[in-house]
């Protein structure tokens, strides 16, 4: 009986973990060289560190999302990246061809990060037809930064 209820409160944690959170894949210069996880109902924390001199040595930065908020189609998505007084820097549109895909090519974005500033990602989910009643939604997902 003892070992019945333990295994259901693990089940049941790791399926309600699992519907909760947003993987995000970061890719410099096309080769995946990170992951973190952020529940979405976070607003701070979570996020990945790099040293500055990789982001020196970076041409391109981009960002793969996966996760339940991505599989609603009634959403247009971007990504914001923002400095640390949430002012914009620089705006991603999604991939047309691989769904969850933001490609960060803003150089002023890698000088940053190169310099030892920190930036913030946001995720912004718009109707994607004007006449939809649905909300506009801003999700935190993690902070990209130097060690």
């Amino acid at each position: 009986m003892l070992l019945r209820s333990i295994i259901s409160i693990l089940l049941l944690t790791f399926v309600t973990s699992a519907f909760a959170q947003v993987t995000v894949n970061v890719f410099m210069n096309g080769i995946k060289s990170g992951q973190y996880r952020i529940k979405t109902d976070e607003t701070t924390g979570g996020g990945i560190f790099y040293k500055k001199s990789v982001y020196k040595s970076a041409e391109r930065l981009a960002i793969e999302l996966k996760g339940s908020d991505m599989e609603k189609a009634m959403y247009k998505r971007s990504v914001d990246v923002t400095d640390g007084a949430d002012h914009s820097l620089y705006l991603a549109t999604e991939t047309p061809d691989i769904k969850g895909q933001f490609v960060i090519s803003g150089k002023g974005i890698l000088k940053r990060l190169a310099k030892g500033k920190p930036v913030t990602l946001y995720l912004l989910l718009n109707p994607a037809n004007d006449k939809m009643m649905a909300p506009s939604r801003k999700l935190y997902i993690g902070s990209l930064s130097a060690k």
